[in-house]
């Protein structure tokens, strides 16, 4: 019994090992892959996946009939970690070819390492033992698959992407000990082996079998729908974020600390066509981190990009520089800015919060912030202590040709209103309003 127990949590440590490194080596792998080639090349890279994949499924079925599935998943795991650490070493040379290796190891040893594992738990626990242990195995798989999860996101943030893959060796190295433990004994195993003979044909039992046959079936579309979903996610993926290291991992954190030392060539690849968008996005980010005047004007020239994703981020550093403080920004530029952007405005969205956040930067900051929070509420007293500050801080160019858009009445009866300063305070002890009103929101969505 006690022999029972520990081959249970011996296998629940194995499943959670290896769908930890089935987790960790897809998203090194599609990472890996899209960073070398263009997502075209994708549907015809998990063709040739297939293939393998039916192959290696074909010679492992055979072998399962010779070789204890225990031993045999073991020397598979054993054989895939090798391979991790000779795709790491020549990633290091030849980084295309690394990663079309990747892609075919991971095809042909990712599916077949399950089949493998599920195969072995059924020889190694009978009927009755197995109810009571599947349980726990499930629960040791699940967690696995979010610690797999987990793991590589935060590493993806500390080392670059083929590193990752020796970590993900380590992982497989680990799970192979633990299947080792689970193999049967040698007159088991010898049983195993002698009953090869006596075993149909996979094409019989199919045939007298259309349960097999409807499994079979089902598998089949699950693969099929997979495949699909990888393309359509992996496309969605590279459009996003583009090719490289941050399909994986944020390397934002990485530049921030070399950004004082490249300011220029940052501020030079923002305001460069050729760089890809999703990689301008995040220059201002990089940039927020940079207390000097040179960054600052930089994020300030950013405000006149033609995109408005980049200029959008540019304003969002260049608050949070501000809140920072040393870095003074030109009051008059920003106004001029603003006045460009309502200009172009419609309505709410993303444009009307980068008007504020412009409007942020020329202006005291907290008070603006906590207006724009009003005017998207619902409480209309709100709503008219923020016009009623924004009428007293706003030039009257602006204000003329932001009020139609906010809905407000140009029309302002000055005996009756009240100092810049009674407003500013009635807006600051209100505050908590927007924090309740937005989980109250929140609450009513869910």
């Amino acid at each position: 019994m006690e022999r029972q127990a520990v081959s249970e949590r011996t296998a629940a440590l194995a499943a959670g090992l290896l769908i930890a490194q089935q987790v960790a080596v897809k998203v090194v792998r599609d990472g890996f892959y899209l960073s070398q080639f263009a997502v075209s090349t994708l549907p015809a890279a998990v063709s040739a996946g297939a293939v393998l994949s039916l192959a290696a499924v074909v010679l492992l079925s055979r072998r399962t009939g010779r070789v204890p599935p225990a031993r045999l998943l073991a020397g598979m795991l054993w054989a895939s970690a090798a391979l991790l650490v000779a795709e790491w070493a020549l990633s290091l040379v030849a980084p295309r070819l690394a990663a079309a290796a990747l892609y075919a190891h991971v095809a042909v040893l990712g599916t077949t390492a399950v089949s493998g594992f599920w195969a072995m738990v059924n020889e190694a626990f009978d009927p009755h033992a197995a109810r009571r242990a599947m349980g726990r195995i499930g629960t040791g798989a699940s967690v696995g698959g979010v610690l797999g999860a987990a793991l590589t996101w935060r590493a993806s943030k500390l080392v670059p992407t083929p590193a990752l893959l020796l970590g993900v060796a380590a992982l497989v190295a680990l799970c192979a000990l633990c299947v080792r433990r689970l193999a049967p004994p040698a007159a088991r195993a010898e049983q195993t082996a002698g009953d090869d003979g006596a075993r149909a044909s996979v094409v019989r039992i199919f045939a007298e079998a259309p349960y097999l046959r409807s499994l079979a079936a089902l598998v089949a579309l699950c693969a099929l729908l997979e495949a699909l979903l990888d393309y359509t996610l992996s496309a969605a993926a590279v459009a996003r974020l583009g090719r490289g290291e941050a399909l994986v991992g944020d390397l934002v954190p990485a530049l921030r600390r070399a950004a004082s030392h490249c300011t220029g060539q940052l501020v030079d690849a923002l305001f460069d066509d050729r760089v890809d968008p999703v990689v301008r996005r995040r220059i201002p980010r990089v940039l927020a981190s940079v207390t000097t005047q040179r960054a600052v004007d930089g994020l300030c020239a950013g405000l006149d990009c033609d995109r408005l994703d980049v200029r959008y981020r540019c304003a969002q550093a260049l608050v949070r520089l501000r809140k920072r403080g040393g870095t003074p920004i030109a009051s008059d530029a920003m106004f001029r800015v603003a006045a460009r952007e309502i200009g172009g405005l419609s309505g709410s969205g993303v444009r009307l919060a980068h008007v504020f956040a412009v409007l942020s930067l020329a202006l005291d900051g907290e008070p603006i912030d906590l207006a724009f929070r009003a005017l998207q509420g619902r409480d209309p007293t709100l709503r008219g202590t923020a016009l009623e500050y924004l009428d007293h801080v706003l030039p009257p160019a602006i204000r003329g040709a932001l009020w139609p858009i906010l809905g407000a009445d140009s029309a302002v009866d000055l005996a009756a209103r009240r100092s810049r300063d009674e407003v500013r305070e009635e807006l600051s002890r209100s505050s908590w309003r927007f924090s309740a009103e937005g989980r109250a929101r929140g609450s009513a969505g869910a």
